[in-house]
């Protein structure tokens, strides 16, 4: 999972050295007062996955 997070925090800042989603919201949150620019929670992130990993067929 923790390679899922780190794709998913580059593509909302690809400048980004964050590994944590948590600390990666934080800090794009911080500087852009923006919520529809940070990357979901990790518990909507976990869900995101498995939604996907069902639709896809390996589950």
């Amino acid at each position: 999972m923790c390679i899922i997070e780190r794709f998913v925090i580059l593509l909302y800042d690809r400048t980004s050295k964050c590994t944590d989603i948590y600390k990666a919201r934080w800090k794009l949150f911080a500087r852009k007062n923006n919520v529809q620019l940070i990357p979901p929670t990790k518990a909507a992130l976990e869900e995101h996955v498995k939604r996907a990993v069902y639709q896809g067929g390996h589950v």
